[in-house]
This record gives structure tokens, sequence and C-alpha cells, in this order.
């Protein structure tokens, strides 16, 4: 029994990931929205909705607003389309950096007064 490679006819076929595109693309044109725009509509509780109720025995239709959780999972689902998460990274400063070192790295018209203020707002304490 052959174990792994490659097998013919196996995976995912050319082109297919653009036909699905093209096909959510074209469900979009057709009703004139996005998805995320549909989404944004909902958290602003600007559409109506058809909610079907029992009274009676008879099953009547009326047009109701979003509720707030229903606004608040719209607006859940539509953030990562207009915010994306961001990354976490960790610095960690290990050195230490003497004023003619900070004074060289700046630009040669930053005088060593202004390095020294600089430092001074990040805690440094220096004898003048």
């Amino acid at each position: 029994m052959p174990r792994g490679g490659r097998r013919p006819g196996a995976g995912r076929k050319p082109g297919s990931v653009a036909r699905m595109m093209e096909d959510a693309r074209d469900k979009a044109a057709e009703t004139g929205e996005l998805p995320h725009e549909f989404l944004l509509r909902v958290v602003r509780g600007e559409d109506t909705f058809d909610d079907y109720v029992t009274v009676r025995g008879k099953p009547l239709m009326r047009k109701r607003k979003p509720s707030f959780a229903e606004r608040m999972d719209a607006a859940k689902a539509a953030a990562p389309y207009y915010q994306p998460r961001l990354a976490h990274a960790d610095i960690a400063h290990t050195g230490h950096f003497t004023l003619e070192q900070v004074a060289a790295s700046v630009a040669p018209q930053t005088t060593v007064a202004v390095a020294k203020e600089v430092l001074r707002g990040d805690g440094y304490e220096f004898d003048d």
C-alpha cells in the first residue's frame, strides 16, 4: 500500500478556488450587497425582518427590528471585515546605552541637550 506522495486525481482541481470566488461575486452582484454590508445594516438596526408568530393558533407575520443581542452578534461577525486583529509582539530591552551611543544614533543636527531631554522623559537621570 503506498504511503504519502502524489496520487493521481487527488486534491483540489485547478481553478476551483477562482470559480468559488466568482460564484460569490455573482451572488453579491445579484443582491447588490456583500455579506459584510448586510451585517453592518443589521448592526445599525436599519432593516426590518419578517417574524412569524402564532396568535390563537393562527400563524401571523409581523415586521420587527433586530434585537440588541442580534445586533451585537452581527457586530461580532462584521468586525473582522473592518478591523483586523493586531499581532502580539513581545519586545524586551536588555542592553544599556550610554548618552554618547544615543547621541551618535540620532541625526547630526540633534544636540546632546535634546538627547538628554528625550532620555529624561524615559526616566534616565543625568548630572549636569
